[in-house]
């Protein structure tokens, strides 16, 4: 390439960063079911984001729990250390808002082991908005952060009840066998949970269905009306 050119070559390119670096990051997407706006992100992402998000303010609304003002949500292309352990999403308190990495980081950084390993990777990721939003909702109704296992067991049965039927019912199945059932109480523990926070989430969805009312035993658990325990 002769030095005319090559000058040229290294103008277009010179001028192609620039224009990239100056072009305006997307515009933030107001959800259209439910009252919440994501900022960053890719359309799809977006969308499953706005999708879980409904789903977890229609559950927790069906039970008589609200969420109040709307939701904010920033998606990273980097994974949030949360207590020096990788988090895929969650609900940063102090500032009132969710905090969600990217899909391709999900499945970039899944551990073999966890949810982005086990089902389709849009139902995984719309779940886990599912499961933050229901943090949100829970702080808001008084939840303190100190009361992990009540957090945790609504954002469970929230996050389970947002993934398709078939795939709620194998997902379940693998973490908690029939031998394991019914789910007992003093099982959903903040033990249990920090052992074993997916198979928590599970525990929490069936022991919600076994209730008569499983509605009444939500808002009671957080009025702090049943509480549950630290260790088995």
């Amino acid at each position: 390439m002769s030095p005319p050119a090559l000058r040229s070559a290294l103008a277009a390119t010179l001028l192609a960063v620039l224009l990239a670096a100056r072009a305006p990051a997307a515009a933030p997407l107001v959800c259209p079911d439910v009252e919440a706006t994501v900022y960053g992100g890719s359309e799809q992402e977006r969308s499953l984001i706005c999708a879980g998000l409904a789903d977890a303010a229609g559950f927790l609304a069906g039970c008589g729990i609200t969420r109040g003002a709307g939701l904010e949500v920033t998606v990273h292309q980097d994974m949030r250390e949360v207590c020096d352990t990788p988090a895929h999403a969650l609900y940063d308190r102090n500032r009132d808002r969710l905090e969600i990495a990217s899909l391709d980081t999900c499945l970039r950084t899944n551990t073999g082991h966890d949810l982005f390993a086990r089902i389709e990777a849009s139902a995984a990721y719309r779940s886990i908005a599912a499961h933050e939003a229901a943090h949100a909702i829970v702080s808001r109704a008084g939840v303190a952060p100190d009361r992990i296992a009540a957090q945790e067991y609504v954002a469970g049965a929230a996050q389970f009840a947002s993934l398709p039927t078939d795939t709620r019912e194998d997902l379940t199945t693998a973490l908690v066998p029939p031998r394991a059932r019914p789910v007992e109480l003093a099982a959903l523990n903040r033990f249990i949970y920090a052992m074993a926070p997916l198979r928590f989430a599970a525990m929490a969805s069936l022991h919600f269905e076994q209730q008569p009312d499983g509605c009444a035993f939500l808002q009671d658990l957080v009025a702090g009306d049943v509480r549950l325990r630290t260790m088995p």
